[in-house]
């Protein structure tokens, strides 16, 4: 079983760099629905544009609660 999170994410480019060169390691976040949620920054390298990383993303979690994907939502 899948659980999935919707989690909202604003990072300006200049905060980003600190993940980016390996910094920051983690991302910590509150799902929409109020879970907590810690997370590799890598798995939003993708997602960068040159103002960093904004936008609503759902995330897939294993029933180990182990990630499995992330996608960016309209």
């Amino acid at each position: 079983m899948l659980t999935k999170l919707q989690i909202d994410i604003a990072i300006p480019a200049d905060r980003y760099v600190a993940l980016y060169t390996g910094g920051v390691k983690n991302i910590f976040a509150i799902s929409r629905d109020g879970f907590s949620v810690q997370f590799p920054g890598s798995v939003l390298n993708r997602f960068v544009t040159h103002e960093g990383v904004y936008g609503s993303f759902e995330m897939s979690f294993d029933r180990n609660n182990k990630l499995t994907g992330i996608k960016k939502l309209d």
